[in-house]
């Protein structure tokens, strides 16, 4: 699989959470999704400069979410950018309590979105969600087997975080036009947040 436009996807997540989203990584790889991954050189001298790239040029942005990731500056100015630049968010929940849910800020972001839950414990649960967080990637993408889609300007980067604040922010690379299916309601979630700016 290879998108249209060059871009890619990209990857939000904690360093605590690192194992975990390798797995998922290497899913959407084997799928072949272009990835942006700081462990494969995406991160340039500047981190900050870095991370705003990885957010400029991708079209959807997959966070991996757990309370240390919450409690990230990084993280949280990395998905507040992700949603002033009116990138399509994919929040996946990689916390070790299944009963945790996001709030604050980053439970403000994605309240209305649809998650997908990930046991962190379960490497059967892992692979599962895993493809199907493929298959959200893939509806939202423009390919060249999509028929029945409508086109939107978006890209897929992957942004993988390291550091003291337990999250660092990464750049994706590989690009997308997303085409968004008629035929999937349930996977065209939408924050309204993604179409203005949030001050922050």
């Amino acid at each position: 699989m290879a998108f249209n436009d060059g871009k890619h996807v990209m990857f939000s997540y904690c360093r605590k959470d690192l194992k975990v989203v390798s797995q998922i990584y290497d899913t959407l790889t084997n799928a072949n999704i272009p990835v942006w991954f700081d462990l494969h050189g995406g991160v340039k001298d500047n981190l900050y400069k870095s991370m705003a790239e990885a957010v400029e040029n991708a079209s959807i942005v997959c966070c991996f979410m757990s309370p240390e990731y919450q409690e990230s500056e990084n993280c949280q100015l990395e998905l507040t950018y992700a949603e002033r630049q009116r990138k399509h968010i994919i929040p996946c929940i990689v916390a070790d309590k299944y009963e945790w849910r996001p709030s604050n800020w980053l439970g403000l972001i994605t309240s209305r979105l649809l998650y997908i839950h990930f046991d962190p414990h379960s490497e059967q649960n892992i692979d599962l969600k895993a493809n199907e967080l493929v298959q959200r990637i893939k509806e939202h993408s423009s390919f060249p087997d999509s028929i029945d889609s409508h086109l939107t300007n978006q890209n897929l980067g992957v942004l993988y975080e390291r550091g003291t604040e337990n999250c660092v922010k990464h750049e994706n690379e590989g690009q997308s036009r997303h085409l968004v299916k008629h035929s999937h309601p349930s996977h065209k979630h939408h924050h309204p947040h993604h179409h203005h700016s949030h001050p922050h």
